[in-house]
């Protein structure tokens, strides 16, 4: 098998897709003690070439890995990212590989990828039923983590009127008087609680009572006098 570099994959890609490749980046940092490089390739594509994207990724190394599929709801589409891994066993070879491409809300649909790659079958299912988007041609199609009586066209991970926004209640003992659930959590620690009440941001300031004596102590305070001999103990 051969070890390209990122940007000869990124080159391989734009020539096999050709006006359906859209746009790459490539990442590079070092890391841990040793400086070992670290690199990530993020590929851009149109849905029309997905399913040629992945089997170029197949070509790189016969078992990619696939870690998941990541969504984010953008307004009027949907983002997915497939997370690859190659060249993983060969040491200071492996790349983290990102496929990206955007769905219009208008027509969420996916073709699936587990003829290639099988175990993508339970992010594909998670994808289904979080994000709304449908993966054509899934061998399974039950639901992987909501139960069976959640309801249908309610997808939790988005953020428009499909979301799951009306389902959600306060539990008891929390402070949010806001409307919206989504404006209530966007600065949780001022809007949600009510005019006056502030969360401690130091126990010790707010709660003299409980570092008084003794219960001052530090955790090395502690250490110090548990290492001393019984006689040194003051």
């Amino acid at each position: 098998m051969e070890i390209l570099s990122p940007e000869e994959i990124v080159e391989s890609f734009k020539a096999a897709l050709g006006s359906s490749f859209i746009d790459s980046k490539i990442y590079q940092r070092e890391v841990a003690v040793k400086k070992n490089l670290f690199q990530a390739i993020w590929i851009y594509v149109k849905r029309d070439a997905f399913r040629q994207a992945v089997d170029l990724i197949s070509k790189l190394q016969e078992y990619p890995h696939l870690s998941i599929i990541s969504s984010s709801d953008l307004g009027d589409s949907v983002e997915l990212i497939y997370h690859f891994a190659i060249y993983y066993g060969h040491h200071l070879k492996g790349l983290s590989l990102g496929l990206c491409l955007s769905l219009p809300k208008n027509d969420l649909k996916i073709p699936t990828i587990t003829d290639l790659i099988p175990g993508a079958i339970f992010t594909e299912r998670e994808t289904q039923e979080m994000m709304g988007v449908e993966v054509v041609g899934i061998p399974d199609d039950r639901r992987l983590f909501l139960p069976e009586d959640f309801p249908e066209g309610v997808y939790p991970w988005r953020k428009d009127e499909t979301g799951p926004e009306d389902m959600l209640k306060v539990l008891p003992g929390h402070s949010c008087h806001s409307d919206s659930f989504a404006s209530c959590h966007s600065e949780p620690f001022a809007s949600c609680h009510s005019e006056g009440e502030k969360r401690p941001k130091n126990l010790a300031q707010d709660n003299p009572e409980l570092v008084s004596g003794e219960e001052s102590h530090t955790a090395q305070d502690r250490l110090r006098e548990e290492s001393q001999e019984p006689g040194e103990k003051k």
